[in-house]
């Protein structure tokens, strides 16, 4: 008989309009911050567009990520790298470093990435270069930068994810799909944890989801015991009766 893994989220991650990090962005939140202002950009008068204000992201990628890895990354991806390492800080895990044993089994490690469209700016740009310019100027790295999964390529080889690297386009139900898709991947055993990221133009969130008996392996040298104190409930139970340190955090 079949059973259904427990399955929860371990960490979370975000880059939004109001604030650079999961923490930043529900704290403005709570304290009722918009994320709508002004587009500072020359275009936006040289295309007399009717409109000119957005929410627009409120941290620069550039300002998080090394410049040769991001010029390498169109901004959906920028953003959706960001969210992914920080959902795996906030698991409880390291960045992986070269010559260093992994935090998780690569091959138990998957990601789910969702985005609306995937690399709009990385095409425009390269119609303009096209446009004004000819063909041999336009970037090599075109291709890679613009496609849907080219954040999921980036996050996986970033955490050394090798179980899967997998893209869901589905207009504004691309977040709800890629979440149910972490989930059903964990319950049929492809991996033990999963980053699901989800993209929408201008929101980036990340959070890292994981079946319980992985938790168990991988945070059992947390001294575990006790789960961790959540507001109305006293623990959170898993698969048989294990708790967990530091498994599962919420922001309110």
């Amino acid at each position: 008989m079949s059973t259904t893994k427990t399955i929860v989220v371990t960490g979370m991650g975000a880059t939004t309009p109001i604030g650079g990090t999961a923490r930043e962005s529900w704290d403005a939140l709570l304290a009722g911050a918009s994320g709508a202002r002004p587009i500072d950009k020359d275009w936006v008068a040289d295309l007399e567009l009717p409109v000119t204000f957005a929410a627009q992201a409120a941290v620069d990628p550039a300002e998080v990520l090394a410049r040769p890895e991001a010029k390498r990354l169109d901004p959906a991806s920028q953003h959706g790298l960001i969210a992914a390492r920080e959902a795996w800080l906030d698991a409880g895990f390291a960045l992986p470093e070269e010559g260093v044993e992994p935090s998780v089994d690569p091959d138990r490690l998957g990601v789910d990435f969702s985005t609306g469209i995937g690399g709009l700016w990385t095409l425009l740009d390269a119609w303009d270069t096209l446009r004004e310019r000819g063909p041999r100027r336009v970037l090599p790295m075109t291709i890679p930068m613009l496609m849907p999964n080219a954040a999921a390529s980036a996050i996986s080889m970033s955490l050394v994810a090798r179980a899967y690297a997998r893209t869901v386009v589905s207009a504004c139900a691309s977040s709800t799909e890629a979440i149910v898709n972490a989930y059903e991947h964990l319950q049929h055993g492809l991996a033990h944890g999963a980053l699901s990221v989800l993209f929408f133009h201008p929101r980036r969130k990340c959070c890292l989801i994981e079946e319980s008996e992985g938790i168990i392996q991988l945070f059992d040298e947390l001294g575990g015991g006790r789960g961790p104190e959540l507001p109305g409930h006293d623990r959170v139970e898993l698969v048989d009766q294990f708790l967990v340190t530091k498994i599962c955090r919420r922001y309110a």
